[in-house]
């Protein structure tokens, strides 16, 4: 069972540039859509920023998670 914590703390810890680049083409796109001619561009531009630094944070708290699990030292054999 540690062994696949591991693994999946690894997986998240590596996803770091993964997801930066995600979130920096969603960014791009949400402010190409910024000057789009729709009358509710400016809200939709705010929560859909929003929601891109909200699932930053997500990812953020979940790589200290990961960060944790690989770093603990494996219990002692009796």
């Amino acid at each position: 069972m540690s062994q696949k914590d591991e693994l999946a703390a690894r997986t998240v810890i590596s996803m770091k540039q993964e997801i930066s680049s995600i979130a920096d083409s969603a960014a791009a796109h949400e402010a190409q859509r910024l000057v789009a001619e729709e009358p509710k561009r400016i809200p939709a531009y705010a929560i859909e920023i929003d929601i891109i630094e909200k699932l930053k944070r997500i990812y953020y708290f979940a790589k200290r998670m990961a960060k944790t699990v690989e770093t603990e030292e494996p219990p002692e054999k009796p």
